[in-house]
């Protein structure tokens, strides 16, 4: 398994929870705060064959 993609569009984003409020933070590359991310893996053989987890600025996170 891969990360085969991101969205918005980034080499890197950092997510971190932090307990107990929860307090979520979600910044991209350049250090900027973004309300959600979605990130698509895919198997490294068969890049056909993916899942996309979105997680949002709320701490929540769903799997397509």
């Amino acid at each position: 398994v891969k990360i085969y993609d991101l969205s918005p569009s980034s080499n890197n984003y950092s997510v971190d929870f932090e307990p107990p409020d929860p307090f979520v933070s979600i910044k991209n590359q350049a250090g900027e705060d973004k309300t959600s991310v979605e990130i698509i893996f895919s198997l490294e053989n068969d890049i056909t064959k993916q899942k996309k987890i979105i997680i949002n600025k709320a701490g929540l996170i769903s799997i397509d």
